[in-house]
């Protein structure tokens, strides 16, 4: 807009005010034509080219009735009411209607019902029943009065395809870390007896949340009441996460920690060493880290290794 044009209407609008005009309507783009004349800029170079002129304003003699134009916004801000903008309709095509995610594998239970098994074969069995579709019962091992009890998070491939526990290189692993403890799986006196478990009793199509690793922790603490450990091992970040509150896993790894009326030994989890196989380095310092943790539990239970 030239600026004589802006000059021109900012006066025809100070002449309405004083004749005690509280509001008038402009068009949209003389409304951010005097919103730019407003706004420190450079001058216009001569020989630049003007802008279009916008719509004519309507000037008026003093005291004749001053019309309203029409638009959509409101230029004249000190007025405190202004009438409200017109709707614009606008038509919205629907989005097609997702398919429902399905619902997490979390189990019904009953805690009254799990206080009533009074054995770890009617326990698994009960378990069976708490199966989400497809799944397989993979049944913990070891000794069913143990005195240290290992806790992870759920079974790894091996031993879902197995059916049980301690299989597999991961699984290998661990049994040949409670047999280095002095602990026996199957046969020995109960000072000496061991037990591995995990919270879900299968191996999930993918990584579990939260919710269904805490579906399942009313069948670990029936689980851990029929045992009767002195103590628990927890395996990983995922198990020590769920039981002892999330605390940061690499502060906690190698500590005895307290889960309920036991102490807990946090340590990494076998499945996890394994994958350091192609770095022996890393494979051996992971190793002898579990290892040192283990013996802490080792001093606390009073095991001596086996000769």
């Amino acid at each position: 807009m030239p600026l004589g044009v802006v000059q021109e209407l900012t006066r025809i609008l100070s002449a309405m005010q004083e004749q005690g005009v509280k509001c008038v309507w402009l068009s949209e783009e003389n409304q951010q034509a005097i919103e730019r004349a407003c706004q420190p800029g450079p001058p216009q170079l001569p020989g630049q080219p003007a802008a279009t002129a916008p719509t004519q304003a309507h000037q008026q003699t003093v005291g004749a009735p001053v019309p309203q134009v029409q638009t959509n916004q409101p230029a004249w801000r000190n007025n405190t009411t202004p009438p409200p903008s017109p709707v614009r309709q606008q038509t919205v095509s629907a989005a097609p209607p997702s398919s429902p995610a399905p619902p997490p594998a979390v189990p019904s239970i009953n805690t009254g019902e799990l206080a009533e098994l009074a054995s770890l074969k009617d326990l698994l069995s009960h378990c069976q029943t708490l199966l989400p579709a497809g799944a397989r019962l993979v049944t913990p091992q070891g000794q069913p009065q143990a005195r240290l009890i290992f806790v992870g998070d759920y079974p790894n491939a091996d031993e879902a395809v197995a059916g049980q526990l301690l299989v597999g290189k991961a699984g290998t692993m661990l049994r040949k870390m409670g047999e280095a403890m002095g602990l026996h799986w199957q046969d020995g006196t109960p000072d000496t007896a061991a037990y591995a478990t995990t919270i879900l009793k299968y191996r999930p199509s993918s990584m579990p949340s939260e919710a269904e690793l805490n579906g399942w922790l009313p069948v670990l603490q029936r689980e851990l009441e029929l045992v009767k450990p002195q103590a628990i091992v927890l395996l990983g970040g995922m198990a020590a996460g769920l039981m002892l509150g999330h605390p940061v896993f690499s502060a906690i790894c190698g500590t005895v920690q307290k889960y309920r009326d036991w102490p807990a030994l946090v340590i990494q989890n076998p499945a996890q060493i394994i994958r350091f196989e192609s770095l022996p380095e890393q494979f051996n310092a992971e190793r002898k880290r579990a290892w040192l943790a283990l013996q802490q539990m080792m001093s606390l239970l009073g095991l001596s290794r086996p000769k």
